[in-house]
């Protein structure tokens, strides 16, 4: 039984050498460069040469295709989560909503917080995209989703975000 053990441990390290061996043989793969970048880069001429990294949220989710958003309150219960507390469906609340994410908005590190609000957009194609806004307890908002470009960032939305979504959720 013990030489047995000893031929399949050399085995698999036989086996990791090879491995290890022929991937640091291969090229590394080409980056692609079939689509356009999504991210911009303005350099601001009166700091010191430092570069804001930009986003558009609207246009790189499509929330132009939004045809509903649901809000969902931060609760502290026994199992705190998220509560809906409105669902809009009118297109001028909608179209309010989008025009302020329809802008150039710098990434920034990830705050540390929980978000009072969870933003959920159905499109017209049925896709959601889920958004947390505004940090819990803090006067500091921003906006975070599920969407590749914002995986570890947050920007900072306009303040008339937070004014629509209160006279949202003050309505319901």
């Amino acid at each position: 039984m013990y030489k047995r053990i000893r031929v399949l441990a050399r085995i698999v390290v036989g086996a990791l050498s090879i491995f290890l061996l022929l991937g640091c043989a291969l090229p590394l793969p080409t980056p692609d460069t079939s689509s356009p970048p999504t991210v911009t880069a303005a350099a601001d001429d009166q700091t010191s040469g430092a570069e804001d990294v930009t986003v558009n949220v609207a246009a790189m989710a499509r929330l132009g295709e939004t045809t509903q958003i649901e809000i969902e309150r931060f609760v502290e219960t026994p199992s705190a989560g998220y509560e809906s507390v409105a669902v809009i469906d009118d297109v001028a609340v909608i179209s309010a909503i989008v025009d302020t994410l329809d802008a150039a908005l710098a990434l920034q590190p990830r705050a540390m917080c929980v978000e009072t609000y969870h933003l959920r957009f159905v499109l017209e194609s049925g896709a959601t995209h889920t958004f947390g806004y505004l940090c819990e307890g803090s006067t500091e908002s921003v906006l975070r989703g599920d969407v590749p470009f914002l995986a570890e960032s947050d920007v900072r939305p306009p303040d008339q975000l937070l004014q629509i979504i209160e006279q949202q959720v003050r309505a319901e």
